[in-house]
């Protein structure tokens, strides 16, 4: 998110961090848990979990971007002090 802010990246960093997070926490425990002595629950928790910080993440990042795109519509009006 702070590389976001110095690059022209339009957003494109924050989709592919965002698919990253996701992806990776997907990747930390199997989907046959089974094999690992992990209920079933638990596992349907750890996913919901999982989705909802990535949706919370994934909401931020559009709401910085379109706060960026806004700043730039906007034109900057400067009052002479003379």
């Amino acid at each position: 998110m702070i590389a976001e802010a110095y690059t022209a990246a339009h957003g494109l960093m924050a989709g592919t961090g965002l698919l990253f997070i996701v992806v990776g926490s997907l990747l930390l425990i199997p989907f046959e848990a089974s094999q690992w002595s992990i209920s079933a629950e638990w596992y349907l928790s750890f996913i919901k979990l999982l989705l909802s910080a990535a949706s919370v993440i994934g909401a931020f990042a559009i709401f910085m971007v379109y706060k960026v795109l806004r700043a730039h519509e906007k034109t900057c009006h400067w009052r002479d002090s003379g």
